[in-house]
Formats: structure tokens, C-alpha cells, sequence
């Protein structure tokens, strides 16, 4: 497992063409599940839509975010602070691939996570899994016999 830093952790997911899902928690409250946009800086925009609730309650506050991408392998999170989504935010070109990509109008809202810091690690490959035992013991291939006739 290897440690990633902020700009390998950038590079990885800072594609603002690509949508993905994290886990985005706002100081002491509960977290919650979001669909957010990596910047090539390791900024992170929250869209909401015309729902500004998030923007209200995360206004200047610490918020975290954790991203996991299980095909790439790797895990990561971020901490910083917090304000509300600005047109001059909107990323372009706009997310085409990913949990975003149907939802242009997303970016009327949300927030823009000055992140801090990123740090991260790559995820072990799972290991290969054996092919499950069989209560019977294993015939030897000589001495099979069949009992009925060749044609």
C-alpha cells in the first residue's frame, strides 16, 4: 500500500471533466453522501442545485471529504474550508462522464472546498481466491473407468 501525496492525489482524481462520489462530512455534523468535481488543484466543488442548504450550513466551516476509486485503486481525503459556489467556479468543460454527467444545472449551487491538503494510498490488489473445496475427495484421473460402451 502505498502513500499518495497531494499532487499524485490531485492527478488522480482532478479531472473536472469527471464526475465522482465521496463522502463529505462539515465540521462535527454527520456525513453524507455527495457528488462532487476534483479540480486539477485539488479543489473540490460540491453542486446542489438550486438547494442551498449545504452552502448555508458549510459557509466558512472545516469540512472533509473522502473519494475512493475501488477500479483505480486507491483512497483518499481532504480537509479545508468551505463557501459557497460562484459562477466563476463552474468547471469547464462541464463533468460529461460520472454521477454529474445529467445534471448540468447542479452547478446553480453548492459549495467549493479550498482544500488544504490531500494525502491518500493506493489499495492493495485483492488476492486471488482459490476455487472452493468440495466435501468429496479428489478422484485420481487414471484410475477413472466408465462404465458404459464407446461408440
Amino acid at each position: 500500500m502505498d502513500t499518495l501525496t497531494h499532487r499524485i492525489c490531485a492527478g488522480l482524481a482532478g479531472t473536472p471533466e469527471r464526475s465522482r462520489g465521496a463522502v463529505l462530512r462539515v465540521e462535527d455534523d454527520d456525513p453524507v453522501p455527495v457528488a462532487c468535481v476534483v479540480l486539477p488543484d485539488g479543489d473540490v466543488l460540491v453542486p446542489t442545485g438550486r438547494d442551498r442548504t449545504l452552502a448555508r450550513a458549510a459557509r466558512g466551516r472545516p469540512v472533509t471529504i473522502e473519494l475512493t476509486d475501488d477500479d483505480a485503486g486507491w483512497t483518499m481525503s481532504g480537509a479545508g474550508l468551505a463557501r459557497p459556489l460562484g459562477p466563476a467556479d463552474i468547471p469547464w468543460p462541464l463533468p460529461c462522464t460520472g454521477v454529474l454527467a445529467p445534471l448540468r444545472a447542479a452547478f446553480r449551487g453548492g459549495i467549493r472546498i479550498r482544500i488544504a491538503r490531500l494525502a491518500g494510498r493506493s489499495l492493495p490488489e485483492s488476492p486471488d481466491i482459490p476455487a472452493q473445496r468440495t466435501t468429496e475427495p479428489a478422484q485420481d484421473p487414471a484410475a477413472r473407468t466408465t462404465d458404459r460402451p464407446l461408440s
